[in-house]
């Protein structure tokens, strides 16, 4: 889910969903604040009109906006948290406005200003943003209930403002328009927000599957494997202590083929546990790169399986398993970079990303360590630093100039991981 750690003016480092829970946030917010600014250009004449109930008057829309943003903020984090939200503060946020509506009738009794034209625009105002606010965690049924009434409300104080007949029609349509536009506005807002926090979930619950999958796959391999084994297993040790006393030459053949489907058993087993536990560096790779770009990280990899040594692909199999693991749960990277050269005696593969988070670069993870401890029998040697918010995880593994070393092609590698050395320090 969205990580509300990452400090507010740190944009860049912040994820997909952070930031567009931010931008949906701040809009409302600006929206909130909008009608106070719009209805200054009437203070003055509120003021020549009745000074006490212009202060009034202010306070109440004031109260408003403070409320408005409240119930925004309150209904962002609970879509966040998964929790019921009931909106109760939009109840309070229509009492005010249905109060600052009763002051603007009070103040300007006869709607008129300077030009001569009903001031329509303060009730609307007041009473379309009291609605857009009380929209928030509505049902829909409460939505219609009290859309209706704080409608009829806010034409009815146009219409003692003594609106001209023909006028009528157009100021009713037009006010039925802008209450509508708000609703829909704040209400759209907060279901796309709510179907980003619903795709971020899936994500998760897809890696939490696909996790659940492979466990699955293995019981139902070692179940396979190992069940008929363990039956007959069981069957001839009955037979075996049957015959102890009466035929001890054939209870030693059972013995014997007990100990024989034993070895076998054990075998399978580890084959089993082989094979779930091997890693192809190609499709380390593959992985690497799907990986990464569901998460809205791009990768530049410049790794060819075919050009590391044989005995060493495993090894960087888990360097690039385990690093990009690395990358997606300890940063809020954009880019990710896998390179490999050859220097000297030396294969070094270098697994960096920017957009470190804070401390991620001098305190290793049991997924580091774990790495460290499966490649220390193949002689690798592993390093973590921070370059800036570039985090760099290196391991180095020394190459056998003989048999497999003459598979690694070190020219090729080399120029590209020198290539993206250059993109990332630009």
């Amino acid at each position: 889910m969205a990580d509300r750690k990452v400090p507010l003016f740190s944009w860049s480092r912040r994820t997909s969903v952070t930031k567009f829970e931010d931008y949906t946030a701040w809009s409302l917010y600006l929206l909130a604040c909008l009608a106070p600014l719009i209805l200054a250009q009437w203070h003055a004449e509120m003021v020549r009109a009745n000074a006490t109930l212009t202060a009034v008057f202010w306070v109440l829309v004031l109260a408003q906006v403070v409320l408005a943003v409240v119930a925004i903020r309150g209904r962002v984090r609970a879509l966040r948290e998964q929790r019921p939200d009931a909106g109760k503060l939009g109840i309070l946020v229509l009492v005010l406005g249905a109060l600052t509506l009763a002051v603007v009738y009070a103040v300007l009794p006869d709607g008129t200003g300077e030009s001569g034209e009903p001031q329509m625009w303060i009730p609307v105002l007041v009473g379309g943003y009291a609605i857009a606010v009380a929209s928030i965690g509505a049902s829909k049924r409460r939505l219609i209930v009290q859309t209706l009434i704080s409608y009829v409300a806010i034409v009815g104080v146009i219409l003692a403002f003594g609106v001209p007949g023909p006028q009528i029609p157009a100021r009713v349509f037009s006010t039925a328009i802008f209450v509508l536009a708000l609703i829909v506005s704040v209400r759209a807002s907060f279901a796309m927000l709510s179907l980003m926090y619903e795709v971020d979930r899936s994500r998760d619950v897809a890696s939490q599957l696909a996790v659940a999958e492979e466990r699955l796959r293995f019981a139902r391999d070692l179940h396979d494997t190992l069940g008929r084994n363990l039956s007959a297993i069981a069957l001839k040790s009955q037979v075996a202590g049957r015959l102890a006393n009466r035929d001890v030459p054939a209870s030693v053949r059972e013995m014997d083929a007990v100990r024989q489907l034993a070895g076998d058993s054990l075998s399978e087993m580890r084959a089993v546990v082989r094979g779930y536990r091997a890693v192809d560096l190609a499709a380390e790779l593959r992985g690497a790169q799907s990986l990464l770009r569901a998460a809205s990280i791009e990768p530049r990899i410049e790794l060819d399986a075919a050009d590391i040594p044989i005995a060493l692909r495993e090894g960087v199999g888990w360097v690039v398993r385990e690093g990009v693991t690395n990358v997606i749960r300890h940063s809020n990277a954009a880019h990710c970079w896998i390179t490999a050269q050859r220097e000297d005696a030396v294969l070094v593969v270098r697994l960096s990303n920017d957009r470190a988070v804070p401390g991620s670069g001098s305190v290793r993870g049991s997924g580091l360590n774990g790495l460290a401890e499966r490649i220390a029998p193949l002689g690798g040697v592993m390093s973590v630093s921070r370059e800036g918010d570039t985090f760099v995880l290196t391991v180095s593994f020394e190459v056998d100039r003989s048999g497999d070393d003459q598979n690694f092609r070190a020219g090729a590698l080399g120029n590209g991981a020198r290539d993206i050395e250059r993109v990332r320090a630009s």
